[in-house]
């Protein structure tokens, strides 16, 4: 049940971080800029979710910092995604 709930809170922090950067303004994952309240709303609930599901696992340090090391590495590694896509999509 514990791995279950890791997992659960991972996919979670990650949808998040994908959600909170399609609401930036220089985005550059997709060509149209979806509604940023609704991302930013979305992912904001999906990270409380994660944190509880985490705080339910592990001790509130751990928890934190797991959810935040998570966070920053999926906002580091969008822009390079976007970057990679746009280098595909040229003949």
């Amino acid at each position: 049940m514990i791995i279950l709930q890791t997992l659960l809170a991972v996919l979670l922090a990650t949808a998040a971080s994908v959600m909170l950067y399609l609401a930036a303004p220089n985005q550059r994952l997709l060509a149209r800029r979806p509604a940023a309240p609704t991302l930013v709303r979305g992912g904001g609930v999906s990270l409380v979710a994660a944190l509880a599901l985490l705080l339910r696992v592990a001790g509130p340090a751990v928890a934190v910092f797991a959810l935040m090391t998570l966070t920053m590495t999926v906002l580091q590694a969008l822009p390079f995604l976007a970057v990679l896509r746009r280098r595909s999509d040229r003949p």
